[in-house]
């Protein structure tokens, strides 16, 4: 099974990490996988305006360039106005990554905070998944 770019070395051999395997997921279910995941951070800038509108983490690359399991705004602001990727952090450890997502979450501000990001929450909330 492949879990992302994991470091299992880290594992001592007396720790036993469960996991959950649902449609493809695995989804970690032990504190420690917050170290043991290695991560990126991105953003999601409009075409029209170069503003960003999105905050952003992945196991890898790929998630910044996906448009599956996105929020309506999200999708309403791609449909209009297009929107480009920019990966701003990689290899960082989960916890960094939520910690970095929540700085910039807080720096551009959510829509609902008067800024223009379409994020739901203020960050770092994400779940350790690989597929």
């Amino acid at each position: 099974m492949h879990l992302g770019r994991e470091q299992l070395f880290l594992i001592p051999h007396s720790l036993t990490i469960s996991y959950q395997q649902t449609e493809g997921w695995v989804h970690c279910t032990h504190p420690f996988c917050l170290y043991l995941f290695m991560a990126v951070v991105y953003i999601h800038k409009r075409l029209d305006n170069n503003s960003v509108f999105y905050v952003g983490i992945g196991l890898d690359t790929k998630r910044a360039y996906q448009k599956k399991y996105r929020n309506a705004h999200w999708k309403a602001i791609v449909a209009n106005h297009g929107y480009s990727v920019e990966v701003l952090n990689v290899d960082v450890t989960w916890n960094e990554a939520c910690d970095i997502e929540k700085s910039l979450i807080a720096k551009y501000k959510r829509k609902c905070d008067g800024g223009s990001l379409c994020n739901l929450t203020i960050g770092g909330d994400g779940i350790v998944t690989g597929k």
